[in-house]
């Protein structure tokens, strides 16, 4: 039989196309990466040409290998469902998942996605430690964390899945406000009341951007560091002091509704990825794995709809918020279809 034949050559090559990573393709499938990578050599040396560039991190298709991806997909994913439709779908699906998460994201996200993925996966159960992040993870603590990527130690043993960039409005009420000026650069934050956000999630803010130009963030005496950044919003809204750095998803809502008001003129803190992050052992896992994958694309659809709310009320950060990159931009337009 020709190795053009071989289903599991091609379901190595798919893997490697989505993960673009032999380390993460080897842990997936269960074998180590140089088995991966003879695989892959035995396949091209069928098709005779290469289907993917090995110089380049992360691995890049070449035009045949998208091409071979693009018919091949279809191909592997319907033997999937064949497996799964033969196993039942619930094969392998249970178990504990241990996550550390944000406060923030467990109470505007993660709570109502665990029990949507529970309805599809009943046998998986969940525990959520709020604020746990990279410390807890390596000392096997949790299994998963969400994090924004500026706290990952690059290590091999770990699998890192980008979920969608967060932005990071500087806000203020307008009571606040109306009993202090408005901020409007980095040099006049010495006159408020600031409540700073420095957790195990991300580091805090030390810097904000604007049109190119970087200023360091000089605090005066009226700074508070606080861990919860729902603390933090809520000070603001009652009017105590300003954030320089709140999460958009966080403001989106209050933003609209007049709550907050943006402040310091389109001066805000870079944005950060963020990723869904395991140890390198649970990706062999089928409920790990499936749940990671799963929720890094509900994800990416609750942080456009939330970009989508705040645009119209965030004028000046538009160039700072719209999406940047067309990928990023063609799901938004598909999601804000629906």
């Amino acid at each position: 039989m020709s190795k053009l034949d071989d289903l599991n050559l091609w379901r190595v090559f798919v893997n490697l196309a989505q993960t673009r990573n032999f380390s993460y393709s080897a842990a997936e499938l269960g074998v180590d990466v140089s088995t991966v990578s003879r695989m892959l050599t035995s396949l091209e040396k069928a098709v005779g040409r290469s289907l993917l560039i090995r110089t380049t991190r992360p691995l890049e298709l070449t035009e045949l290998g998208q091409k071979a991806l693009d018919l091949m997909s279809e191909q592997i994913r319907r033997q999937a469902e064949i497996i799964d439709e033969l196993q039942g779908p619930n094969a392998l699906m249970q178990g504990v998942l241990r996550l550390g998460s944000p406060y923030s994201l467990e109470m505007e996200f993660l709570g109502e996605a665990l029990l949507r993925f529970q309805k599809k996966f009943p046998l998986v159960e969940f525990r959520v430690f709020g604020g746990a992040g990279m410390t807890e993870l390596m000392n096997r603590r949790v299994d998963i964390v969400f994090v924004t990527g500026e706290v990952i130690d690059k290590e091999d043993d770990l699998i890192c899945l980008p979920r969608a960039p967060n932005f990071y409005i500087p806000i203020a009420s307008p009571e606040y406000l109306q009993k202090h000026s408005m901020p409007e650069d980095p040099t006049s934050l010495t006159e408020h009341t600031i409540f700073v956000f420095d957790g195990a999630t991300r580091l805090p803010t030390c810097s904000l951007a604007k049109d190119g130009q970087v200023e360091q963030v000089v605090f005066g005496q009226r700074t508070f560091v606080m861990s919860n950044i729902l603390a933090i919003k809520e000070n603001v809204l009652r009017g105590t002091g300003i954030c320089i750095d709140m999460p958009y998803f966080l403001c989106a809502t209050e933003i609209a509704q007049g709550k907050l008001v943006p402040i310091l003129n389109g001066w805000s803190r870079r944005p950060a990825q963020t990723y869904v992050v395991c140890r390198k052992e649970l990706w062999n896992s089928k409920s790990h794995r499936v749940f990671m994958r799963w929720i890094q694309k509900e994800s990416k659809r609750f942080f456009l709809k939330k970009k989508a709310e705040i645009l119209p009320y965030c004028k000046m950060l538009n160039p700072l918020l719209m999406p940047t990159e067309q990928s990023d931009k063609s799901v938004s337009e598909q999601i804000l279809s629906n």
